[in-house]
């Protein structure tokens, strides 16, 4: 009976998980992959049948498809509390909150919150990217965990560089319906 413990331990420290036997780093990858791609294109059809004009539809775009990756992450970060601290549950807050000015600066057509968005947007996106970045830095193996942190690293990015450009279109877009 012993041996079972000690191989579930030995596969842990080869960073193998026991359950599926997929090494670490793979499973939050393809979540990651797959919420992108599908919350971008779910959330797309449900604004492209909304009345919002083209940059407000960006922008609640974008914030929906964010708030979708960041939930999810942030859940699995404060999770991961429970064993060690995970910046994660910080940095995901963060982009939480940035999605929720957004989707309110395009629902209801706020040129303030818009204005917020515009800064806070790139911020906290680029700061949880600088968070997986952190990740490549501390851990090296299994090989899938930089390859995880570096594809968070890319997406993350995007999304801080796509927040200021859809928040300054949703913004010229406003101060033309004034």
């Amino acid at each position: 009976a012993p041996a079972f413990p000690r191989l579930c331990l030995a596969r842990r420290r080869r960073g193998v998980v026991p359950m599926g036997g997929l090494p670490a780093g793979v499973r939050p990858l393809c979540v990651l992959i797959a919420v992108t791609a599908g919350g971008w294109g779910g959330v797309r059809m449900c604004v492209g049948c909304s009345l919002m004009p083209d940059g407000r539809g960006q922008l609640a775009t974008l914030a929906g498809t964010v708030t979708l990756v960041a939930a999810i992450f942030w859940v699995w970060a404060l999770v991961n509390l429970r064993r060690q601290f995970d910046l994660g549950a910080v940095t995901f807050a963060l982009a939480l909150l940035a999605c929720a000015i957004g989707i309110h600066g395009a629902r209801a057509g706020s040129s303030k919150a818009a204005r917020c968005f515009r800064w806070l947007g790139p911020l906290s996106y680029a700061l949880v990217s600088l968070n997986y970045a952190l990740g490549i830095a501390v851990v090296q193996e299994p090989v899938t965990m930089p390859i995880y942190f570096g594809v968070g690293v890319a997406i993350w990015a995007v999304f801080a560089i796509s927040a200021r450009r859809v928040a300054n279109i949703a913004l010229a877009e406003l101060a033309l319906a004034c």
